[in-house]
């Protein structure tokens, strides 16, 4: 389940790379950003994003921030449609349907425009990334220090 809390067991601010890498296996691809969001190696890095690609081209996507020298759960973005929402919404459902269940404001944002939810202000988000009359794309769920837009 994704959330404004992470996904499943795993939680933004207190997972660390070790409890994904445990969880999801090993990347396919890992990105190193720098402060700016530009690319950059790993001793330079403030975020790390790990990609897991699938056939037919779907991904998963776990971001982490480093602060005060450690790495923390920060962003999780995926196509996949085994993963859903707390309400059941999942990738290929209309937009009728997840407007339906997700009870929210549609949102064009910097991250996805969609069904929008935020806990503790806008500390934390949960976007279920959906144009409007089509089908929901993506699910994205980010807390604190996710990649900026």
């Amino acid at each position: 389940m994704v959330s404004t809390y992470g996904v499943g067991r795993q939680h933004f601010e207190t997972t660390t790379p070790g409890g994904i890498r445990a969880f999801a296996g090993a990347p396919d691809s890992v990105q190193y950003l720098n402060r700016t969001g530009g690319s950059t190696g790993p001793r330079h890095a403030v975020w790390e994003t790990w990609t897991y690609s699938f056939t037919g081209g779907s991904y998963v996507q776990y971001a982490f921030h480093r602060s005060n020298g450690k790495w923390h759960f920060s962003e999780f973005n995926t196509s996949r449609t085994e993963f859903r929402t707390p309400v059941g919404t999942r990738v290929g459902m209309t937009y009728a349907q997840a407007k339906k269940r997700e009870q929210a404001p549609y949102i064009q944002g910097c991250i996805d425009s969609g069904f929008w939810h935020f806990r503790d202000g806008h500390r934390y988000d949960l976007v279920i990334g959906v144009n409007r009359h089509q089908r929901v794309h993506a699910l994205h769920a980010a807390g604190p220090g996710a990649v900026p837009c």
